[in-house]
């Protein structure tokens, strides 16, 4: 099994994934709130910030270097954990601004950037469950369904919610919860700046009215091991942002 540092935020609960997947190859760093954005911030801001200097340590990174592998740092890839709403989305938009800022050759190391899903709603009847990864396509089923009558429907909250047995099944379908992030492009790294730099927030805001519909429409969690890049980071950017307009 490839290294990974798991990205907890919020919920002290789970520190026990690791043990169910194994500890020898898997580390586990909380991250408590959000992330600073580090993009606009000053040098004395991000020096004194305890969750980027233990980022940074955690991985061994080494500052103004350019990485064509990942083979010197402590771990091999990051994996994001997050609740599934709309903040975690900022949250998660804030460590891809981070490494594009300060280490933007490791977002073009394949395989670098993963994401743990965890559904948002779980709806039972009799013997039948159906997991739903955004409230979008959890909506569209249950118009669709009688408005869910008959169904009995479990909301995530977040990320404490799930019970062992059910962190124990994500655990052991790995190629069904994690999903990789393409290698970064400079498209990728465009929006990025766009969304997380200040000066560009007027047109960060056109952007998104023209934008959200469609892309909430594409990212739907399918079973792909990878997921799209533009689309992915796009998703990630509008909904980090709709939190905030």
């Amino acid at each position: 099994m490839t290294p990974q540092v798991l990205y907890k935020c919020y919920d002290l609960k789970p520190f026990w994934f690791p043990d169910v997947i194994g500890r020898n190859d898997w580390g586990i760093y909380p991250l408590k709130g959000k992330l600073l954005n580090v993009r606009d911030a000053s040098l004395k801001q991000i020096t004194n910030n305890k969750e980027v200097q233990a980022l940074k340590c955690i991985l061994g990174l080494q500052d103004d270097k350019e990485y064509h592998s990942t083979n010197e740092l402590r771990y091999g890839s990051i994996m994001i954990m997050t609740d599934q709403d709309l903040d975690s989305s900022h949250i998660k938009g804030l460590i891809i601004n981070f490494f594009d800022h300060f280490y933007p050759s490791l977002l073009k190391q394949p395989g670098f950037l993963q994401e743990f899903i965890t559904p948002i709603v779980k709806c039972t009847k009799n013997d039948k469950t159906i997991s739903f990864f955004t409230l979008t396509e959890y909506k569209k089923w249950k118009r669709s369904n009688n408005d869910g009558r008959g169904w009995t429907i479990k909301y995530y909250k977040s990320l404490a919610h799930h019970t062992l047995n059910e962190i124990k099944e994500y655990g052991g379908d790995l190629g069904k919860y994690v999903k990789r992030f393409k290698p970064m492009d400079e498209e990728d790294r465009k929006l990025i700046e766009m969304v997380f730099a200040k000066k560009n927030a007027n047109k960060c805001k056109i952007w998104i009215r023209r934008r959200c519909t469609l892309t909430i429409m594409i990212v739907r969690y399918p079973s792909k091991t990878s997921l799209r890049r533009s689309c992915c980071y796009s998703y990630f950017l509008i909904m980090q942002d709709q939190c905030h307009l």
